[in-house]
């Protein structure tokens, strides 16, 4: 328990994280095609207009890296508190 005060605010600025990049992830996987019309049509007339698709995924998978670690984080702070 006291591992959890002391380590409180490291613990939320991790909540927050995960909760940021899991959403994020699962939002592109279930609207893919969504993400990715309005993304090409947004970089069309940039040299990324191609490139979207690839972009996305690299995206996807570090965001779903980072939330992974992020709760790996966690469980590292509350139960070994370090």
């Amino acid at each position: 328990m006291n591992n959890r005060i002391s380590n409180a605010t490291e613990i939320l600025i991790l909540v927050f994280l995960t909760i940021t990049f899991v959403q994020s992830g699962i939002d592109k996987i279930l609207d893919w095609k969504g993400n990715i019309g309005w993304l090409k049509e947004h970089f069309s007339k940039t040299f990324m207009g191609k490139m979207v698709e690839i972009n996305v995924a690299i995206i996807l998978v570090i965001e779903t890296v980072a939330g992974i670690l992020a709760i790996l984080g966690i469980y590292q702070l509350i139960v070994n508190d370090n």
